[in-house]
């Protein structure tokens, strides 16, 4: 039977009921996702003259402000946003309505849960006529990520510390087979024989190797605090190049590797500090040689670029792995293209290199095409305004017979050392502790005195203090000779009456100038 008008009508009407039934389901679902998401998101209009009014807000929006629906939608971005992150708010906002990108970034923020880190994302929605009238907005909490990425980070540290810390076990026992049989060689062949030549030119180079490893962690540390002074001057770079190669040559011979040099005809001048340079030049080849197998070849190039001298530094050795070369500057790292501790160091040499290139205004760079394709590092350095004489190195000072006490409460150390003084003509006494040092100079009136600084009864800066209180003791020249050798023993040394700081163990020609320029003092108070 056909139907009606009023039949038809009513289910018309029954269809637009469930229609709207169905579309209302619709949209409570999508409202209940919308507040489910633990995201916080948000809709922001764009009104005239640049204002934005919330629109929209989820749950966790409100959940992390600790704000009321009311009190966020319908309301100007300046009602919402404190006002220190507003002006950034805005700028953000500005330029993604004016370009119509979305637009990334990280930020940190206080909420009432407490300090979170977060990604937020904006991304605008473009209305009728093409302008962008709404901005839509995702804050993704990172903050547990970062604690994760944090957590791994220090797991890394601990990791390179560990290693570091075999590393440097392995690198502090080596030189000690040789300096101990060394030792035992000196004790049974004839003073003067070939031997004991050997011997001893061992046990030099194996303590100069031993100073040098020590140098360079305190060196590290210094830097990485801020705390290395500059004793700026004129310096002609290509010279210092020639003195430290002829230095590290032997180096490269006895690893049979390749050292070719290349020098500019003019002459190319620093403001820079002569012993930092020497220190930067030494472990940019020191690492060049050591990570170039035998057969190989290093190539040292200096020329002019505009206001800067570059010194280059290529290699034919392992290379550096691509994943390597935004870390190979951090301390205690090396090339994962080396086998593991076949190199040997303890993986300060570049980190040094920058340290040193960063105080003096410069800078340096690593490449290598993988491994086994070998290495280049620049470094780049400021020249000097204007050119100058080169000049002369002064001669060493041989000091007067003096009459020196040395206190030190290590036998080997304090015998050794008066062995070395006599045998330059000195009047050498020897205390063993502090108490005992300050007695002996009451009775012996010594011009300079040798004091360690870590004594067994009293320290160093006790007997400094107590010797400054005698004023028949006013003029001895009182050095420090300690291990402790930070910016701030320095200073400590000097507040406690110390003239001069010396860091163990000080080269010979160091305790020769400083002995000098106590036999000058003393000149000039007679």
């Amino acid at each position: 039977m056909a139907s009606g008008p009023e039949e038809a009508v009513g289910r018309t009407a029954v269809e637009l009921e469930e229609r709207r039934a169905a579309l209302g389901a619709r949209d409570s679902e999508l409202a209940a996702l919308y507040a489910s998401i633990v995201d916080i998101l948000f809709e922001v209009a764009v009104e005239p003259g640049g204002e934005y009014r919330f629109v929209s807000v989820n749950q966790a929006f409100l959940a992390s402000t600790g704000l009321a629906r009311g009190q966020v939608v319908g309301k100007r971005l300046e009602e919402v946003i404190p006002q220190p992150a507003l002006a950034a708010v805005l700028a953000r906002y500005g330029e993604a309505v004016a370009t119509g990108r979305t637009m990334s970034w990280e930020e940190v923020s206080s909420y009432p849960a407490g300090r979170k880190t977060a990604l937020v994302t904006i991304t605008p929605v473009q209305g009728e006529g093409g302008a962008n009238t709404h901005l839509v907005g995702v804050i993704h909490d990172v903050t547990d990520r970062q604690r994760a990425e944090e957590i791994e980070r220090l797991r890394e540290i601990d990791r390179r510390k560990d290693e570091f810390l075999a590393v440097l076990s392995h690198e502090l026992r080596n030189p000690l087979m040789p300096i101990r049989l060394g030792v035992h060689v000196l004790e049974r062949a004839e003073p003067g024989s070939e031997p004991a030549r050997r011997a001893i030119a061992t046990i030099d180079r194996q303590v100069t190797h031993l100073a040098r490893l020590v140098d360079d962690l305190l060196d590290l540390a210094r830097v990485r605090r801020g705390q290395i002074e500059l004793h700026r001057e004129r310096l002609e770079l290509g010279g210092v190049i020639r003195e430290t190669v002829e230095d590290e040559r032997a180096s490269f011979e006895e690893r049979g590797v390749e050292l070719m040099v290349r020098l500019p005809a003019e002459e190319l001048w620093l403001r820079a500090d002569p012993t930092r340079i020497v220190q930067l030049l030494g472990n940019l080849l020191g690492n060049a040689n050591k990570f170039t197998p035998h057969g190989g070849r290093v190539e040292l190039t200096l020329e002019r670029e505009g206001d800067d001298a570059i010194l280059s530094c290529v290699d034919t050795g392992i290379g550096i792995a691509r994943e390597d070369l935004e870390r190979i500057f951090e301390p205690f790292t090396q090339s994962s293209a080396a086998p593991r501790r076949a190199t040997g160091g303890l993986g300060l040499g570049l980190s040094l290199v920058k340290g040193l290139a960063d105080l003096h205004g410069g800078s340096v760079a690593a490449r290598s095409e993988g491994r086994g394709h070998g290495a280049r590092f620049t470094v780049r350095l400021p020249l000097a305004d204007t050119a100058a004489a080169k000049p002369e190195k002064p001669r060493p000072e041989h000091a007067p017979a003096l009459r020196v006490l040395v206190i030190e409460d290590k036998a080997e150390v304090g015998e050794s050392l008066r062995d070395v003084l006599e045998l330059d003509g000195h009047e050498v006494t020897l205390a063993a502790t502090g108490s005992e040092g300050v007695r002996l100079a009451h009775a012996s009136r010594p011009q300079v005195v040798l004091c360690d600084i870590g004594l067994p009864d009293m320290d160093g800066y006790a007997v400094a203090r107590a010797l400054r209180r005698d004023e028949t003791l006013e003029r001895t020249f009182l050095v420090a000779l300690t291990g402790h050798a930070l910016p701030e023993d320095r200073e400590r040394a000097r507040a406690a009456g110390f003239a001069r700081h010396l860091a163990k163990p000080p080269t010979i020609e160091r305790i020769g100038e400083v002995l000098a320029e106590a036999a000058r003092s003393a000149a000039r108070q007679a």
